[in-house]
């Protein structure tokens, strides 16, 4: 199934090595993958086998947005780790938005870049962004990340 258009979201910028590679904050354009964001409907099953079966290490567990109630929130959220590679694992509230004819497993792919806006600038003049299309902020999502999506 193909992924979304939704595939360049942007940068950390903590100084936490745990929640931040350094290598992701690359120059203006370019970059490294940060994660890939994959849906599931069953958080335990998924953790067991990403960490059992696959080696990945379980870096952090979480209820996203616990006050908000529209379907894709509050979401279970976990990540996991083998080496360089980040896998966002994400349970939303409503089950039925996650398999075969919908959104998709795969919900994006985060790549790493430096200078968020003027990459936003530059995608939205290419025409790979909506005019509307704006930076985000997440202060408590990986040490503090901003980022958009097209």
């Amino acid at each position: 199934m193909p992924v979304e258009a939704n595939l360049f979201q942007a940068t950390c910028r903590s100084g936490s090595p745990r929640r931040c590679d350094p290598g992701h904050n690359q120059p203006s354009g370019s970059g490294g993958l940060v994660h890939i964001s994959i849906q599931t409907r069953d958080l335990e099953a998924s953790l067991v086998f990403y960490t059992e079966q696959l080696g990945f290490r379980n870096t952090y567990l979480t209820l996203m947005r616990p006050d908000v109630h529209d379907g894709f929130f509050p979401l279970r959220y976990a990540e996991v780790r083998l080496g360089g590679c980040v896998i966002e694992l994400l349970q939303p509230a409503d089950l039925s938005r996650v398999g075969p004819g919908r959104k998709g497993i795969i919900e994006h792919i985060a790549l790493g870049v430096k200078g968020i806006d003027t990459v936003l600038e530059h995608v939205k003049r290419s025409g790979a962004a909506n005019q509307k299309t704006e930076v985000f902020e997440s202060p408590n999502l990986r040490g503090g990340a901003r980022g958009f999506f097209i």
